[in-house]
């Protein structure tokens, strides 16, 4: 929270501020009096220890002959560095080296101030033994110096534990102190805190917050206020919510896309429909215009119409989204606020793509059915008025006559049947109305096979089966009628001496049942197509073999109808495979 982060760090930091500087100065000051006074014990100790020595020095028989013995014996007793030096500075004894390669020492500083004071003292680095040391030296009648020494490293360590204690205690003060600090600081802050809590959750719409603040001064004020303001922000914005979900209820159970726009064709309220049919997420719609999102000209120059006009427009327009085409019917009708000023207008897309293909359908329906009747129709004409003009006196070109108007009769009555057959299948909703029993598919098939053996024995074409299946649950007569048309195209289009198969077996979600030839095959390009209605790949050849172009879409319906699917492979003289799948009742 920045504003409790601000309040709290100005009082704190100027109360830690404060006690820090003091800390430090007591620190800095304390630790280098102590310090002070620690070296001057230490010379005091040095002192009185040199004095003995000197005593020892003179009681001692052999010192003045050895002295260099007698500093490596109490040396080691006292544990620090001790040296004489005769009047000529001249070095006859040290604890710690050899005096034969130690320098003169009359010029070092403790021993030129021990000439005209009792005790000479200097801190200064050890050429001899390479440290800093603290000398003290005093001066032996009518014999020479005697001096002591001690490492400061020694001195720093003897130090250090105790400023190790001083810091310690200097630290625990310090976070006592900061800790009361702390809580003075808290008790001051914390109504402030708590209420800039309390209004970043309403911000955030949590209005189940409520301030608990029992205090009669301006904060107190402050916090009742602030629960009031809470209590009526949260009815205003429950009413508000309530009416956004009617709205985005309401707008979401429309089936059509709803686009609603200013004056200045900026985006106001729009629903998942409308984003669906332009393939546009939700979230690139933000903040945006119109024509930033969606480049219709039609419709941008509809909107434009009904914002100068003031009136309702109403127009179909095509939209293409990725080799996709779909068509909308688009009603453009402005909505007003304050009387008559006009606000913006709302769009309704309504898909009539549904309706285009079926009336897209009937005209090609229309003109696929009128095409297969004319040819016929034509020559049963011509020939009827051949014989009607004299034909029937020439009997041997009249009974050729009679045979062909008999063939385009037959033709007639195939395709007659065939649309019968497909607008039955058609006017079925659903696998519901259709007959479907349990029958013997060995017995279906033989019988299948007797229907179709007359048009295979005349080409000398074998038929072979591989039935893995016993039994079967679907519309035996519908089935019947797919498996002939398959049948017979297969017979059609394999040439004498060929092969026709027919495979069955079951898996675990169906039953497949496949159809293949060794006939003339289909080419690529008229796979996608070959199920439609009255499409031929060879015009000529399929009217010569006296095929209507509906056999395949019966097909098709029949394995639809079971919830099944039919597909084909086929290549160019390799033969033909149709497979059609139905699922396990």
């Amino acid at each position: 929270m920045k504003f409790k982060k601000r309040l709290f760090s100005k009082i704190f930091l100027i109360f830690s501020a404060s006690l820090l500087v003091t800390a430090i100065a007591i620190g800095w000051y304390g630790t280098h009096a102590l310090r002070k006074e620690h070296i001057e014990q230490v010379e005091l100790f040095l002192k009185k220890h040199l004095l003995q020595l000197e005593h020892s020095f003179k009681d001692t028989p052999w010192a003045k002959k050895r002295p260099d013995r007698f500093c490596k014996k109490y040396g080691k007793i006292l544990s620090f560095r001790i040296t004489f030096i005769q009047k000529n500075g001249s070095v006859l004894g040290d604890s710690d080296a050899d005096p034969r390669k130690m320098d003169n020492h009359s010029e070092r500083p403790e021993i030129i101030s021990s000439e005209n004071q009792l005790f000479g003292l200097s801190i200064r680095f050890s050429d001899t033994v390479k440290k800093e040391m603290l000398y003290v030296a005093k001066q032996i009648e009518g014999i020479g110096y005697l001096r002591v020494a001690l490492p400061l490293k020694t001195l720093r360590e003897s130090f250090s534990g105790f400023s190790h204690i001083l810091f310690i205690i200097f630290l625990m003060g310090g976070i006592l102190i900061l800790f009361v600090g702390f809580k003075i600081t808290q008790l001051i802050t914390k109504p402030v805190e708590e209420m800039t809590a309390f209004s970043k959750k309403i911000a955030e719409g949590d209005f189940s917050q409520k301030l608990f603040i029992s205090r009669t001064d301006e904060l107190g004020i402050l916090a009742g206020s602030l629960n009031s303001m809470k209590d009526q922000l949260s009815q205003t914005i429950s009413n508000i919510s309530q009416e956004k979900l009617k709205l985005s209820t309401i707008l979401s159970s429309i089936y059509d896309g709803v686009l609603t726009v200013d004056i200045h064709k900026n985006l106001i309220l729009y629903n998942q429909r409308f984003c669906d049919i332009f393939h546009i997420q939700e979230k690139e719609l933000q903040g945006r215009r119109l024509l930033e999102i969606v480049r219709i000209p039609e419709l941008s120059t509809l909107i434009d119409a009904s914002l100068a006009d003031h009136k309702i427009y109403q127009k179909q327009i095509k939209i293409v989204n990725h080799s996709e085409e779909k068509h909308y019917e688009v009603i453009v009708s402005p909505f007003f606020l304050k009387g008559e000023e006009i606000f913006g207008v709302v769009s309704i897309f309504h898909d009539i793509t549904g309706l285009k293909r079926v009336e897209q359908m009937r005209v090609d329906f229309v003109a696929n059915v009128s095409h297969e009747f004319k040819t016929p129709l034509t020559s049963i004409r011509g020939y009827t008025d051949t014989l009607l003009q004299g034909g029937l006196d020439d009997r041997e070109n009249s009974s050729k006559f009679a045979a062909i108007i008999k063939n385009n009769v037959d033709r007639l009555t195939a395709l007659v049947d065939d649309l019968l057959t497909l607008s039955e299948l058609e006017s079925l909703e659903s696998n519901d109305q259709l007959r479907a029993k349990k029958f013997d598919f060995h017995v279906f098939i033989n019988h299948i096979i007797s229907k179709m053996k007359p048009a295979a024995e005349k080409k000398n074409i074998s038929l072979e089966t591989k039935i893995k299946i016993d039994e079967l649950t679907a519309d035996e007569t519908k089935l019947e009628q797919a498996f002939v048309n398959l049948l017979d195209n297969a017979a059609k289009y394999t040439p004498p001496g060929g092969k026709i198969q027919i495979e069955a077996l079951k898996t675990e979600k169906e039953i497949k049942m496949t159809i293949k030839d060794t006939g003339i095959g289909i080419s690529s390009e008229h796979l996608p197509r070959i199920f439609e209605r009255f499409y031929r790949v060879d015009r000529g050849r399929d009217r010569e073999w006296g095929g209507t172009g509906l056999g395949l879409a019966i097909v098709k319906h029949v394995a639809l109808l079971h919830e099944g699917t039919v597909d084909v492979e086929s290549s160019p003289g390799k033969g033909t495979s149709f497979t059609l799948r139905l699922p396990l009742r």
